[in-house]
């Protein structure tokens, strides 16, 4: 289910125009691999600790998962089997509605973001607390090395850099050529591979790279699937007696990225796939080339998913049907004419 989201604004800059792009050619029709997929296991829903699992994140040796029904981390060792299981304390409980989101710390840890509690809780790879930070808005974020960590935000396509404290320091640096409306929905699913940046914005068919230098050019890359960027719908409402403005972007329409995922150089973007027959919807995995942005192919998952992580030829996906399932993929050999 798609959740809508409302988000109330007391106020907003305007950024000035960015300078440096560059864009990559679209591709428009979808390359295939020829393969199949090879189950490795699978943890079904109520087995094996999973209670509603919303979220995946992949960090060093260990898979984490985000339960929404306990509303809990569980860590997994590669195969499946379950290492430990985090149970936040009071002060540290998930909010009700469960919008958290993993992301892979670089220690092997894993980022747990609650933007409703209006905090990201850090959580080492013993699975004990290091740390709490102040987070609001968007879930999504990846972090880097040094503590720091880029977020992005449901108004704007602007993904910010945050300091190890949740302090903002400055806003992504965009190419010219992404153009998009004020009123844009600019939510983004965010990855870091070495020291590069990876945006894949959450409801259009766009994907930005962007290296670690600010001098350097950040790449624009369209999809395979094209897609505009949404609108959200204004609206005054009144709360407590005081007219504020709103924007929601509501259930309308799917979104493009359900999952991104990025390793050994390529982009992993499980596309809704709106162009194809209904079952491959959550089932399409598009890969792009994360140095150049060219588009590598695609491949379909066994089962329709909602989140993955990628590691050489294993994903490890949740699936609709509330399973996790680990599959390796194995290519097609090519027989001599």
């Amino acid at each position: 289910m798609i959740a809508s989201r409302l988000v109330v604004i007391v106020a907003a800059a305007c950024a000035a125009l960015p300078r440096a792009a560059t864009t990559q050619q679209r591709d428009t029709t979808r390359r295939w691999e020829n393969g199949s997929w090879r189950s490795l296991g699978e943890l079904t829903g109520g087995a094996g600790g999973l209670d509603h699992p919303i979220s995946l994140a992949l960090a060093g040796n260990t898979l984490y998962v985000f339960n929404a029904g306990p509303g809990t981390v569980l860590a997994l060792a590669l195969d499946g089997h379950v290492r430990w299981r985090y149970t936040p304390p009071d002060s540290l409980r998930f909010h009700v509605d469960r919008v958290v989101s993993l992301a892979p710390g670089l220690d092997g840890g894993v980022w747990a973001a609650d933007p409703n509690a209006g905090r990201c809780t850090i959580i080492s790879p013993l699975g004990a607390v290091e740390r709490v930070i102040p987070l609001h808005d968007s879930p999504h974020l990846a972090p880097r090395p040094d503590g720091s960590f880029w977020k992005a935000s449901f108004i704007g396509v602007r993904p910010s850099l945050f300091d190890a404290r949740g302090v903002r320091v400055r806003a992504l640096r965009l190419p010219r050529t992404l153009t998009a409306p004020k009123d844009a929905v600019g939510d983004a699913l965010l990855a870091m591979t070495g020291d590069t940046l990876v945006v894949a914005y959450v409801d259009a068919g766009r994907f930005l790279i962007a290296p670690p230098h600010a001098h350097r050019q950040v790449r624009d890359v369209w999809s395979v699937e094209p897609r505009p960027f949404p609108r959200f719908r204004e609206s005054d409402v009144v709360i407590r007696g005081r007219t504020v403005h709103t924007y929601k972007a509501g259930p309308d329409a799917p979104p493009a990225t359900l999952a991104l995922a990025v390793d050994s150089g390529i982009i992993y973007s499980l596309y809704w796939n709106g162009r194809n027959a209904p079952g491959d919807r959550g089932r399409t995995v598009d890969m792009y080339r994360v140095s150049t942005g060219v588009y590598e192919g695609s491949r379909r998952l066994p089962l329709p998913s909602s989140a993955i992580a990628v590691r050489g030829d294993v994903v490890y996906a949740l699936t609709d049907g509330g399973d996790l399932h680990i599959w390796r993929w194995a290519a097609a050999e090519l027989r001599p004419r």
